[in-house]
C-alpha cells in the first residue's frame, strides 16, 4: 500500500500534471527540476516537513481558485479538494 500510495501515485498526479500543462504547448518534463529537488529533499527532511505549497500556507483564495480551474473535471477538482485537505484539515471547498 505505502509503494502503491508513493510510487503509483505519485507517477498518476505528474500525468495531472501533464493533462493541465498540455493546453499551453508545455509538458511534464518542465516540472523535472522541481520534482528531482523534491525528491532530493526527502533525503535530509522529513515529507511533513518538506510540504510546501498553498494548503500548507492556508491560502485558501488560491486553493479556491485552483478549485475554480477545475470546473471541466469534476475527478481532478475532487483529487485536489481531498489532498489539499489532508495537507491543511481547515480546508474546505468554498
Amino acid at each position: 500500500l505505502a509503494a502503491v500510495i508513493a510510487q503509483n501515485f505519485s507517477n498518476r498526479l505528474i500525468a495531472e500534471a501533464d493533462n493541465i500543462l498540455s493546453g499551453s504547448g508545455m509538458d511534464y518534463t518542465e516540472l523535472l527540476p522541481l520534482l528531482s529537488e523534491s525528491l532530493r529533499k526527502l533525503y535530509t527532511v522529513h515529507p511533513l516537513e518538506a510540504q510546501t505549497g498553498p494548503a500548507v500556507r492556508g491560502d485558501f483564495e488560491v486553493l479556491n481558485s485552483h478549485l475554480k480551474r477545475c470546473a471541466e473535471d469534476p475527478g481532478l477538482k475532487d483529487l485536489y479538494q481531498l489532498i489539499s485537505s489532508r495537507i491543511n484539515p481547515n480546508f474546505s471547498h468554498e
